[in-house]
């Protein structure tokens, strides 16, 4: 019982996780693709 709760909370954190890092990435991106348009 108590290895399902904490399996749930697990891949809960995961995936809160890795849409945070996914969206610091994304943020990452789009100031990289500014400064190339910005560069040529």
């Amino acid at each position: 019982m108590l290895w399902k709760i904490r399996e749930m909370l697990n891949s809960h954190l995961f995936s809160i996780e890795s849409t945070l890092v996914g969206n610091q990435y994304d943020r990452m991106g789009q100031s990289l693709t500014r400064e190339l348009s910005m560069a040529h």
